[in-house]
């Protein structure tokens, strides 16, 4: 058995002597028990073609093409919107004539529901049931028809004729 400062060494030296020696795609294993060469193929280096292919500009240029329209098409949107949201809020921009009678339609029922509301609007009041409007109203006629009321719109309409 050999001892591991003793395998570090010599793998070293034969590392040096095959570096001058060997192809770049070489490579050195060094095993405890065993030295093997081995060959890989490497990635980095790639085979050169002449000329340009058609297939790098689909591959590379045209997502990049796209990508670059797609986000100048959004931010311009974008910068759009922002702007026409930043007029309509000052006030700058005309209304069709329908839109601007909406408009005033709005505000006019917004500021009769703010009238409303100032005037301690109770949203708790009880909503009568059928009869008892039925019952309101036949009291109501009683009363209009009392004797004395109706011999007097008697009189009154003699009168205005």
């Amino acid at each position: 058995m050999m001892s591991r400062q003793f395998t570090y060494l010599l793998a070293h030296r034969l590392q040096r002597s095959f570096a001058a020696a060997a192809p770049p795609i070489t490579r050195l294993v060094v095993t405890p028990t065993a030295i093997h060469r081995r060959s890989f193929t490497a990635t980095t280096t790639l085979p050169k073609k002449e000329g340009k292919s058609p297939n790098l500009v689909l591959k590379a240029g045209l997502p990049f093409v796209l990508f670059s329209v797609l986000a100048s098409w959004v931010v311009s949107s974008a910068l759009d919107g922002k702007l026409k949201e930043q007029e309509a809020s000052q006030g700058k921009t005309s209304l069709s004539l329908r839109q601007a009678k909406l408009q005033e339609e709005h505000d006019e029922m917004m500021g009769r529901l703010n009238k409303i509301v100032q005037a301690d609007f109770d949203n708790t009041k009880r909503i009568k049931r059928p009869q008892e409007i039925l019952e309101e109203r036949r009291l109501e006629r009683e009363r209009r028809n009392k004797w004395y009321r109706r011999w007097w719109r008697a009189i009154a309409e003699r009168f205005q004729k």
